[in-house]
Order: C-alpha cells, then structure tokens, then sequence
C-alpha cells in the first residue's frame, strides 16, 4: 500500500514538472533520477509509460487524469482522450473539461460540438467549462439555442472565476 501511495504521487510528480516545463526526453529523464532518488525508487524513463498505465488501472481517477495529460502533451490525443474519459467517468470534473476541449477543437478526433457540449456539463464546478457552455447555447452549436441558459453559464462561470 505504501509503496503504490509513493509510486502515485512519483507519477503525479513526474506529471506536474512535465507541465510545467515541457515535455523533452533528457529534461524528464534528469527529472525522474532526480525523483527516483528523492522517493527512493527505481523507474526507468522508457518503462513509465507502462508504469503509470499499469497505477491507472487501478482506477485511480488522478492517476489516470494525469496520464491522459502526459499523452495530451505528447500529442497521443487517442490515449489522452482514453484516460481523460476513464477520471471523467469516476467523477474527474477537470477531465470532463479536458474532453470537452477535445471535442470542441477537434484535437485528434472530428470536431463534435455535442460531444463537447456533454463533457462540459460534466464540470459544473469549472468556470471556464461553464463558459463554454454558455457561448454553445448562446451560438445553438450542439445544443438548441437558448439565451436564458447562456446568461445562466455566463453568470456561473463569473462567480466560478
């Protein structure tokens, strides 16, 4: 148990400095001796992707949220999309945003308003997910026009910030 717990926040680690400074392969090799030493495990760079697929199988929606990123950044928008759904579907609200991104810009997949639309029901909690929303019912893109409800995930995305 203590070591998965270790094992996850090393991946989260290694997710979060991907992010924040790119993705290169010597940079996030560097990165993860660095972590391997810090946490006192052994991961090689070339075996993380499976690594961290096998700790999202476990049903661990951040893990499985923070691979769908990693693939994201690495253009693997198939398996991000694969991930972003599998947290969005245990709850994840930042992974419903992500799909509805997705979606609506046609990363990887056709461009599918719809799709888009549903996902960012799912991230009620998200200012900029209701933002979309609104501009999808105020333009009727994917879903029936209506300007109340426009105005509604307007203002709900204000007080969301």
């Amino acid at each position: 148990m203590k070591k998965s717990f270790i094992f996850n926040l090393f991946i989260i680690f290694v997710v979060c400095l991907t992010l924040k400074f790119g993705f290169t392969k010597k940079r996030t090799s560097r990165q993860i001796k660095e972590a391997n030493q810090f946490f006192e495990l052994d991961v090689n760079y070339e075996d993380l992707p499976e690594n961290v697929e096998s700790a999202a199988k476990d049903n661990n929606p951040i893990v499985q949220h923070n691979l769908g990123c990693l693939y994201y950044i690495e253009e693997n928008y198939s398996k991000a999309r694969k991930y972003f759904t599998k947290a969005a579907e245990h709850g994840l609200e930042e992974s419903a945003y992500n799909l509805g991104l997705i979606y609506c810009r046609g990363d990887g997949t056709k461009q599918n308003y719809t799709k888009a639309f549903k996902w960012f029901e799912k991230a009620p909690n998200i200012g900029a997910a209701q933002h979309f929303l609104g501009m999808l019912y105020e333009d009727g893109i994917g879903v029936k026009q209506d300007l109340k409800k426009a105005v509604t995930c307007y203002e709900e995305a204000i007080q969301l910030g």
